[in-house]
């Protein structure tokens, strides 16, 4: 299954130094935008330095990942809990003549849980999101604008069952911010929009299994883009010029009639 992922970028969340292993990928040029400073930093307990996001790809004015090996398992309690957990950065910059005005964000995965009787699986997905504004209308904030939100997913992104039938399933979870609104609420005032932003989304998932039990869930795609605004105070182009001062010439003859 494919998530759409929308744009921002670097928000900075603490990172555990015992956990952390955090490997860099190269910028994505897109139409509209630039994606950079993109990382990934696992933070689950025993990491290994792997890569989970890897590389993305862009398509239009979005990213795309398509994770590998992003999972938990955990069987028969051995062991009972199972948590991975890695935090996405990047940071989005809009080239000139355009700003932008939304994010979205989305995700998606599948799980397998089975539970014997009197024994209880478990599979769940969270993803807290920080989004710091840094410049508007090209002009950096003298404070980044700090935003704390999350993904909302089906079923509340919790997964279970207590004995019976195996359940297998997916998972989607989306976000969208509306940054002029925040913009708006802070009476910071705008002609276009955001120019510079960073994100940082931290994906945990979490499988939870006792005896005679299983639980899987697995992270399959996540992307990002974001709603261009072309600024309106370009310089018009030479032959827009030209059209404009015959109008006005036209305009000045009809007058002296």
């Amino acid at each position: 299954m494919r998530s759409i992922f929308s744009l921002i970028c670097l928000g900075a969340l603490a990172s555990s130094s015992l956990y952390a292993g955090t490997i860099n990928h190269s910028d994505v040029i897109g139409t509209s935008v630039i994606f950079s400073a993109i990382s990934e930093t696992d933070l689950s307990p025993g990491n290994d330095g792997a890569a989970f996001f890897n590389q993305p790809t862009g398509s239009g004015n979005s990213l795309d990942f398509n994770p590998t090996d992003f999972d938990a398992s955990a069987s028969n309690a051995n062991p009972a809990s199972d948590l991975t957990d890695v935090q996405l950065n990047f940071m989005i910059t809009s080239k000139p003549g355009n700003s932008f005005g939304t994010i979205t964000l989305t995700e998606s995965g599948d799980y397998s849980i089975f539970s014997a009787l009197g024994n209880t699986a478990i599979a769940s997905v969270v993803a807290p999101v920080f989004i710091d504004i840094v410049a508007v209308d090209n002009v950096v904030l003298t404070t980044p604008i700090n935003l704390v939100t999350g993904l909302t997913f089906n079923g509340g992104g919790v997964y279970t069952t207590a004995g019976g039938l195996p359940v297998d399933g997916t998972f989607t979870g989306t976000l969208t911010v509306d940054l002029l609104a925040e913009l708006t609420s802070r009476n910071i005032s705008f002609r276009n929009g955001v120019t510079k932003a960073n994100v940082a989304l931290d994906n945990r998932l979490r499988a939870i299994a006792g005896a005679g039990s299983d639980a899987f869930i697995a992270k399959k795609d996540a992307d990002g883009g974001v709603r261009i605004i072309i600024d309106q105070n370009e310089i018009p182009e030479p032959t827009t010029m030209v059209l404009v001062g015959l109008g006005l010439a036209a305009f000045a003859v009809a007058r002296r009639r």
